[in-house]
């Protein structure tokens, strides 16, 4: 059994996936602003949504990662764990199948923690 994480570790994590959105974005060239970044997904992201994302207090919905995947052809795995490559080689042509993808690489106890945050 994994250990639970600290609030540090927790902390630490989430800003290390805003770091990631944020290369997903530069590297596709969209923009990096906090209000255009929300603006850009649905539903809309508040630009103090997105600041909390960025400071680690919260972290983006699955919805709200799938569609940052599909914008920037990244990885939904790269893009919510760091593992794995950044860029598809063959990209989803739906969430639906982004989804599939990233389930099959999830352990048992990251699939519970993504589908609970998915209902």
């Amino acid at each position: 059994m994994k250990p639970v994480k600290n609030k540090k570790q927790l902390i630490a994590e989430r800003k290390a996936r805003y770091l990631r959105i944020i290369t997903a974005l530069e590297s596709s060239g969209f923009s990096t602003v906090q209000s255009q970044i929300g603006d850009s997904l649905y539903p809309k992201v508040s630009q103090g949504g997105v600041g909390g994302w960025k400071a680690g207090r919260t972290t983006p919905s699955p919805d709200h990662m799938t569609q940052i995947a599909l914008m920037t052809n990244c990885s939904f795995e790269w893009l919510w764990t760091g593992r794995g490559a950044q860029t598809l080689d063959n990209a989803p042509t739906s969430a639906t199948e982004l989804i599939s993808k990233l389930l099959e690489t999830l352990s048992l106890e990251e699939k519970a923690s993504f589908l609970k945050k998915m209902k």
